[in-house]
């Protein structure tokens, strides 16, 4: 651990020199990945960058990323692109501050007990079976593995927070609401000085009538509900239950809808997002892919897994934690300092924005040996004992840590874990991926593959030294 700076010591950090007038706007635009990874490599572990007008810092190592979501969190509040998320969530967990974030994160907390996520896990499975049973069919076609996994997880989530097989209209409006949201929402955060929503713009008008859908949706879904008065075993019973320990008062409806909308959106994008880039490295790494199977063979067969077969899936659950190391589906996180702080001995002044960026952190050299390639055994229990525990953050961390992390990752082991059982995903021939970093890293171009029914086939070492061909920008 770093040693506190004295007065004298405290420094300002430096960075790239950007363009005269707009910094480095235009490339925080067009590649931010790459503004922020060559910032870090070249400038150090607090970068000074600007925005237009406006000076921000990118903070990089795991101690100084501790003090911005750990030791000081109280000093940051939510920053660049929240802002325009609450267009969406509203005041849901995800973009809420201060002590209404608090009051809502303690109403929701007990929804999210491990015993009852891991209520979920025969529901899970189930749709996964379903959707394996169409592959099954397949003959070897190629098909579209990105709608796929996203009517996979929209399915899971309707089940999980509804108790509810949306009909298949309303599931298609939902998840075609959210996706137009989120990439309009983007296009927002992106944009100098974005129009305020009523100025009735093309992309505002669109935005507008995607945002009135999907809370038409789950408002319906609230009032059905409470009119009729039935318990149900889902996130939405639990969160009508729920009652301030201080005031016994529940949420309201506005407050339902925004929590609602906050999972759906985590869910279906995070989630869809961190299965796509796993079988993409999977696809390219058979020697994994082959361990892989062996460990859910061994353990479960060809039986349907249930909750109490997932510790036996250690490497399922490495493999899903070394992809979302290399493509983290929250790529960076933006704070604004509300009182002036030193982090890792520079000034962060009150007011400014930092940027801590998972995709950059997760490729250090200093923590992680091969920072391109992939390979499970890092997330060894040895090896993860071994790491600063902010050198990998994938659902963010401290008080602040996402609150369905355990959700998702039940979901990506299962689901993971059945496809492995049953199949070999194969990426179409000269397929190629890149990066979208958006509201979450995605891939740029739609994830084509084929699906081969599984032999067990013999464990191959996987070879360490190599780098996994990594998605760049297209």
């Amino acid at each position: 651990m770093r040693t506190a700076p004295t007065a004298t010591e405290i420094k300002t950090a430096t960075g790239p020199a950007g363009r005269r007038l707009l910094g480095h706007l235009h490339e925080l635009q067009t590649d931010p990945i790459g503004l922020f990874t060559r910032a870090a490599r070249d400038h150090g572990d607090v970068v000074r960058l600007r925005l237009g007008p406006h000076v921000v810092h990118l903070v990089n190592h795991p101690d100084n990323i501790k003090r911005i979501l750990q030791e000081n969190h109280t000093n940051y509040r939510k920053g660049v692109g929240y802002e325009q998320m609450r267009l969406l969530v509203g005041n849901g967990l995800v973009a809420n501050d201060g002590e209404s974030w608090l009051r809502n994160r303690r109403l929701a907390q007990p929804a999210f007990h491990r015993q009852k996520i891991e209520s979920f896990a025969q529901r899970i499975a189930a749709h996964t079976a379903r959707m394996l049973d169409r592959w099954q069919v397949s003959g070897g076609a190629t098909f579209d593995l990105t709608s796929e996994i996203s009517e996979l997880v929209y399915t899971v989530v309707g089940d999980v927070l509804y108790s509810s097989d949306l009909a298949r209209d309303a599931a298609a409006e939902a998840s075609q609401a959210i996706r137009t949201s989120i990439d309009l929402i983007y296009e927002r955060v992106g944009g100098i000085l974005p129009l305020p929503l009523w100025v009735p713009t093309p992309s505002n008008v669109k935005l507008s009538r995607a945002l009135r859908s999907l809370r038409g949706i789950v408002e319906r879904l609230i009032a059905t509900r409470r009119k009729s008065g039935a318990r149900r075993d889902d996130l939405l019973g639990m969160l009508l239950e729920a009652r301030d320990e201080q005031t016994s008062e529940g949420m309201s409806d506005t407050q339902l809808r925004d929590e609602l909308m906050n999972f759906t959106e985590a869910a279906l994008d995070t989630t869809t997002a961190a299965l796509l880039w796993t079988f993409y490295l999977l696809s390219h790494n058979p020697a994994v892919d082959a361990r892989l199977h062996r460990e859910v063979h061994d353990a479960i067969g060809s039986r349907v897994p249930a909750v109490s077969d997932l510790p036996a899936l250690r490497y399922v659950s490495q493999v899903i934690d070394e992809s979302m190391r290399l493509f983290p589906p929250g790529w960076v996180l933006g704070r604004a300092a509300i009182e002036e702080d030193v982090v890792g001995g520079y000034r962060i002044p009150a007011g400014s924005t930092v940027f801590v960026c998972p995709f950059v952190a997760h490729r250090d050299p200093r923590f992680w040996e091969n920072p391109e390639g992939f390979d499970p055994e890092r997330f060894s229990p040895e090896k993860v004992a071994a790491r600063p525990r902010f050198a990998y953050f994938p659902f963010g961390g401290g008080p602040r840590v996402c609150i369905g992390d355990q959700l998702a990752r039940m979901q990506m082991q299962i689901v993971v874990a059945m496809i492995a059982q049953r199949h070999r995903l194969d990426l179409a021939p000269g397929l190629r991926i890149g990066l979208a970093p958006k509201m979450t890293l995605v891939p740029r171009n739609r994830v084509q593959v084929s699906a081969h029914p599984r032999r067990l086939v013999a464990l191959v070492p996987a070879d360490r030294t190599a780098g996994s061909p990594v998605a760049r920008p297209a």
